[in-house]
């Protein structure tokens, strides 16, 4: 247990009720708090899971396909409201690398080593979009032809490349498309795809 104490006031959004006289850190002070104690890099970690679709329970164990908690616009609207909060500076600095969509923490550890700045161990490129929508047309035996939807994991729109993570249920799970397929599709939506893998 972390106990936090500030003198400057909380903004109206920080605490939400759960029962009656009961009431809970928002996701947004919970970021905020966190930068009295975490690093940068794991600061924007934090930020990209209470922004993602996952939550990790421990060390060995994750959970998928959850509502975010929150978004970067969120986080940033509430520490622009956050006057005099210790660690406010490096929490500010720290959300601005921060990517909403994140679907694993894999994923949001790979986004954030390519979209950190060099000084920061990272290579400095642009913001990308997570789990963007890529229209496809998919074959005729899957779907007749129809405009169907992928999701590239890491997409840059005006570069025309999505990066890929494979996780280790790549090549074990019978997917709807496969990986080769999935290629395949968004290379003829005009985007290369570059795939990554624990062992890259």
């Amino acid at each position: 247990t972390m106990l936090h104490y500030q003198s400057a006031a909380y903004p109206s959004w920080s605490f939400r009720s759960i029962d009656h006289d009961v009431f809970i850190a928002s996701p947004e002070l919970c970021f905020s708090e966190a930068a009295t104690y975490l690093s940068f890099e794991a600061l924007v970690l934090y930020g990209m899971e209470l922004c993602g679709t996952y939550a990790r329970i421990s060390n060995n164990e994750t959970r998928y396909k959850r509502k975010p908690l929150t978004s970067k616009q969120k986080i940033a609207a509430y520490l622009n409201k956050s006057k005099g909060a210790t660690g406010i500076k490096l929490a500010r600095k720290a959300c601005q690398y921060v990517l909403d969509g994140s679907a694993s923490p894999r994923e949001s550890i790979l986004a954030i080593a390519m979209t950190l700045p060099h000084h920061s161990g990272g290579f400095g490129m642009p913001a990308p979009l997570l789990n963007h929508e890529i229209k496809v047309n998919l074959p005729s035996k899957v779907c007749f032809g129809e405009k169907q939807v992928l999701h590239g994991d890491i997409v840059w729109r005006e570069a025309n490349l999505i990066v890929e993570y494979d996780g280790s249920q790549h090549g074990i799970e019978d997917n709807h498309v496969s990986d080769k397929q999935r290629d395949h599709l968004m290379l003829e939506a005009g985007y290369d795809v570059v795939r990554f893998t624990d062992k890259s």
